[in-house]
């Protein structure tokens, strides 16, 4: 029995050791498409900044490639930065500027429409004032 305890890390160690070139070797398969999908967008990238009718700015190329990578999963996923990026910030996380009213001009003065958000009975009459 204390034989059988001994030999039982190291055999269990050998049958670890021995999987490790199947999951080695799955990984590597997922690399490799990985790596000729590249070398496929490379290839094509590099046409494009040689042979285009025009010369075409790095950065309009990669935005392109990102919008398109995008646009094909759903219509709703899109790339921003800069400038669209911190508008998008601020129209989403809901630290804006602002009453939430919509208003009009009538007779040369400020109407308001409708609200366009819910505003309290409170949050109205605390800036109310006649």
């Amino acid at each position: 029995m204390k034989r059988t305890m001994k030999l039982l890390p190291p055999i269990a160690l050998v049958g670890a050791l021995a999987l490790v070139p199947v999951t080695a070797s799955s990984f590597a398969a997922a690399d490799t498409t990985n790596y000729q999908e590249l070398e496929k967008f490379m290839s094509v990238y590099e046409r494009v900044k040689a042979n285009y009718v025009e010369p075409v700015d790095d950065h309009t190329l990669i935005k392109g490639a990102i919008d398109g990578m995008l646009a094909a999963l759903d219509p709703h996923s899109a790339y921003s930065e800069g400038a669209e990026f911190d508008q998008l910030k601020s129209t989403t996380d809901g630290n804006y500027g602002g009453l939430g009213l919509s208003v009009s001009i009538e007779d040369g003065a400020v109407k308001v429409i409708a609200p366009t958000e819910t505003i309290s009975r409170t949050s109205m009459a605390s800036w109310h004032t006649d």
